[in-house]
């Protein structure tokens, strides 16, 4: 189940998502700050990270 929480800064809405899974997940947050675009840095950063290989089994574990 995917609820939508209300927009306060960011022009998006954050999402809870539930699932019917019996494994304990880590408790997970991530924002997205608006000042980070203004860091000549942080496009590179994040090419590099979404470069990187992923070995999840499924599309939760690469979520996660």
């Amino acid at each position: 189940m995917v609820k939508r929480l209300p927009r306060e800064i960011s022009d998006h809405n954050p999402l809870v998502m539930t699932f019917d899974y019996h494994k304990p997940l880590k408790f997970l947050q991530s924002r997205f700050e608006l000042n980070w675009l203004d860091n000549p840095k942080f496009l590179v950063a994040v090419e590099k990270i979404w470069s990187k290989q992923c070995n999840a089994r499924t599309s939760l574990d690469r979520i996660q």
